[in-house]
């Protein structure tokens, strides 16, 4: 999940359902959706194209940045690594038109990602550890870190 703040603060972005790949084409599936959040709204793939999320870095031929949507240079949104973006593509998510030109002010990217049954078991393994020592009086200093 992408969420950017501009600094005209107009706050938009979007959520890539695979990891961030290197790659000269789009990458990411039709799970993928861009947002702004005021007014809140959700814009959902339109089938027109498959260009959900497109990210490249350190190429001296290709667009470094990382964008949504569109086609290369008029993505739905798109920020270089200083930074600077625009909004110009409108066909894969059917959005309107966030800020034309922007300046990134902040930007929070989060990963999520599904865990197996045996990395819970683990985990869990752990908390009744834990437990038993703090049955026997041990202090557990690091136990909210």
């Amino acid at each position: 999940l992408l969420v950017i703040e501009t600094m005209n603060g107009n706050k938009f972005g979007g959520f890539n359902s695979q990891p961030f790949k290197k790659s000269p084409k789009f990458t990411g599936d039709k799970n993928c959706f861009i947002f702004q959040l005021d007014p809140f709204q959700v814009f959902y793939p339109t089938n027109i194209n498959q260009n959900y999320v497109y990210f490249q870095h350190s190429s001296k031929t290709l667009l470094n940045g990382i964008g949504f949507g569109g086609q290369m240079d008029f993505f739905c949104f798109f920020f270089d690594p200083d930074f600077k973006g625009h909004c110009r593509g409108q066909t894969t998510f059917d959005n309107p038109i966030f800020e034309p030109e922007f300046q990134v002010k902040d930007l929070e990217i989060w990963m999520t990602e599904e865990r197996d049954q045996e990395e819970i078991d683990r985990h869990q393994d752990k908390r009744e550890a834990m437990a038993l020592l703090e049955m026997a009086g041990k202090t557990m200093y690091s136990k909210d870190v």
